[in-house]
């Protein structure tokens, strides 16, 4: 009888097929995730190459990463990776909605920052460290890729129908209307603090602020929500009813994706990174 009942639990919950769902989808996406990964091959190569360049801001980035984790012991120093890698592959997935962009920053600033890192490693310790830093970040590089892959086919959704020229078209049209609706945003804001200067570090102080960020990211979301609107307009009926279902579709696989590949691989490189860093000290 007690079987029975979890047998039922199961079949209402059917994570199996969730999980099986998701590797299919991965498959499907693997033209986004093999774009993701060449661009973070060809920034990695330029960070490596070009080190000088953004220099100051990259070591800044270092040192502020150091301060947070400085005197944190083993567990600490796991929970912290974990949280911060899961908040990271979060934005880059599910902030993909915003037509791509997000993923693309994060791919080429990690990239760019991946091989700055590597270069200033082969310099101070030789070519063979670099063995010493691959089980770092074998797990994490792979979720990372796989989010930045699967937020950019999020955000190019409309590119996914038959009709590529109708789909080029409200592609533009939304992203042209959405940066129309954030530039005049700024540009009130801009008159409200007198210069674009003022604005600029106005906007810097307040992303501090929790409730503002919120306020901002509702704004976005419905800029977002008013430019795709606008978007589906180029469509004949039918097709928006279809290009509506696969955008459901789309979201609801890049969740799975996001419960079920990313943050188990993100969890085992945290454990992974944490220990070895705590280790090493």
């Amino acid at each position: 009888m007690a079987s029975s009942k979890r047998r039922g639990i199961f079949d209402r919950i059917p994570i199996y097929e969730w999980f099986k769902e998701s590797l299919k989808y991965l498959t499907e996406s693997r033209n986004y995730i093999f774009f993701i990964i060449f661009l973070f091959l060809l920034f990695i190569s330029l960070g490596f190459a070009f080190p000088k360049l953004f220099e100051t801001q990259l070591l800044k980035i270092i040192e502020d990463l150091l301060k947070q984790t400085k005197g944190l012991g083993i567990f600490e120093m796991i929970g912290f990776i974990i949280f911060n890698n899961i908040k990271s592959s979060f934005f880059g997935l599910f902030f993909g909605l915003f037509f791509g962009v997000l993923p693309i920053t994060l791919i080429i600033v990690n990239g760019f920052l991946l091989g700055f890192v590597i270069h200033k490693v082969v310099l101070s310790e030789g070519i063979f460290v670099l063995w010493k830093l691959f089980p770092h970040g074998i797990f994490e590089i792979h979720a990372v890729v796989i989010s930045a892959g699967i937020g950019l086919r999020l955000g190019l959704f409309f590119l996914n129908i038959r009709n590529k020229s109708f789909g080029i078209i409200a592609f533009i049209f939304s992203l042209g209307c959405f940066t129309f609706l954030l530039t005049l945003f700024s540009l009130i804001l801009s008159l409200i603090y007198g210069s674009m200067d003022n604005f600029q570090n106005a906007i810097y102080l307040l992303m501090q602020n929790n409730g503002f960020l919120m306020f901002y990211l509702v704004l976005l979301s419905l800029f977002f929500v008013i430019s795709i609107s606008l978007g589906f307009l180029v469509f004949r009926k039918k097709e928006r009813i279809s290009l509506r279902k696969q955008f459901l579709y789309n979201l609801k696989m890049a969740l799975f994706i996001f419960l079920f590949i990313v943050i188990p691989l993100l969890v085992i490189a945290g454990i992974i990174e944490g220990s070895l860093i705590g280790l090493m000290g």
